[in-house]
């Protein structure tokens, strides 16, 4: 499932359908600490925001500076109304590979932008990863830091499967998907070691890119294609709190009936 996201309404309603297209005052945002495995990165991050003019933030509060909540605190609304100002949210990981911040920018129509290749497909059946790269960006981490500095454990981690052949299709799927980003996809491979992997994404990646220069690569129609998308989909990462609505919750139990009705109709025609 999900993490709980900030919204929990119709899918009619939800802010991403509602919200203005186009660029909006904020170029980009992010709200988060430098902690977490990602340090690095999320450290970069917050340096480069605290230079740009066209980075919204938010300080002192308890959300974003990592304090126990208080009672009362407007931390979420505040971080509501800035992802509603910000046509990208940056999204690095923290202490696990995603964060509920995503599911947030998804609902409120702020472009999520992703850094680990992980995340790519890992919200199915809620959004295929088709889906997914259609209502975000994915930017590797390594185009952020460059090759002097040494990322994460995900930014060079390989892929999930069971056997060769499930690995190469899910390469070849995203490649399909990111085809700027295919020679890394390939050298993510786990028939490379963790150095080799590491060696390869130096290569690729030798100096760091600006994230300001990376967003900017996008045309207005690209970023209301993104936008129109999220409009579309963001209802299925929700859980509402109505049943007149599709949400994560009514696909994941609609999946949960389609694999009991699939293995019984396996065990039906089995000749054992």
């Amino acid at each position: 499932m999900p993490y709980p996201s900030v919204y929990h309404g119709h899918a009619e309603a939800i802010p991403a359908k509602l919200r203005r297209r186009g660029f909006a005052r904020y170029l980009w945002s992010f709200t988060g600490t430098g902690r977490g495995i990602a340090g690095e990165l999320r450290g970069r991050i917050k340096q480069q925001c605290s230079l740009c003019t066209r980075c919204g933030r938010v300080s002192d509060i308890a959300e974003v500076g990592g304090e126990v909540k208080q009672r009362g605190d407007d931390s979420y609304r505040y971080i509501a109304e800035l992802k509603l100002q910000s046509t990208f949210c940056l999204e690095p990981p923290g202490d696990t590979l995603t964060r509920k911040s995503l599911l947030d920018s998804m609902a409120l129509g702020c472009i999520p932008v992703v850094f680990e290749h992980q995340e790519l497909d890992m919200f199915e059946p809620f959004l295929s990863a088709e889906q997914f790269a259609a209502t975000t960006l994915f930017v590797p981490e390594a185009e952020v830091l460059g090759g002097n500095v040494t990322p994460s454990i995900w930014a060079i981690g390989t892929y999930g499967g069971k056997t060769k052949r499930s690995i190469n299709k899910k390469m070849r799927r995203l490649q399909k998907l990111y085809p700027e980003y295919s020679a890394l996809l390939e050298a993510l491979h786990p028939q490379f070691s963790q150095q080799e992997r590491w060696d390869q994404v130096k290569r690729l990646f030798p100096s760091p890119t600006p994230i300001f220069d990376i967003l900017t690569r996008l045309s207005e129609e690209e970023v209301r294609n993104k936008q129109e998308a999220l409009a579309q989909l963001a209802h299925r990462l929700v859980i509402g709190l109505d049943d007149s609505s599709e949400d994560s919750v009514r696909i994941l139990l609609d999946k949960i009936v389609s694999n009991d009705a699939a293995a019984n109709e396996l065990a039906a025609n089995s000749p054992i």
